[in-house]
């Protein structure tokens, strides 16, 4: 949402359940988001086009927390199956 004049400025649409967390790039260009229900995947979004340009599934359970690491080449995902999984944005 842009604050100054409370209009929308992208929706970012894909996951199949509800979505549980978000956290942006130190660069700004990318975003990461976790979801829950039947979805339970871990979706980067390039924040220009609103499409995701990495989908990575594996959780059990609900995507509770998800964040990129500081080196920008990973984004760690925790979930409540108990795990913390690392996820590699150059190989998937």
């Amino acid at each position: 949402w842009n604050l100054a004049d409370r209009r929308l400025i992208r929706t970012f649409d894909g996951h199949k359940g509800y979505v549980v967390s978000v956290a942006w790039s130190k660069d700004g260009r990318r975003l990461v988001s976790g979801g829950g229900a039947q979805d339970r995947t871990v979706r980067v979004w390039d924040v220009e086009s609103g499409r995701p340009m990495h989908v990575f599934s594996g959780h059990a359970a609900d995507v509770e927390g998800v964040a990129f690491h500081p080196n920008g080449k990973w984004v760690l995902s925790a979930s409540e199956d108990k795990t913390i999984k690392v996820w590699s944005l150059e190989s998937g």
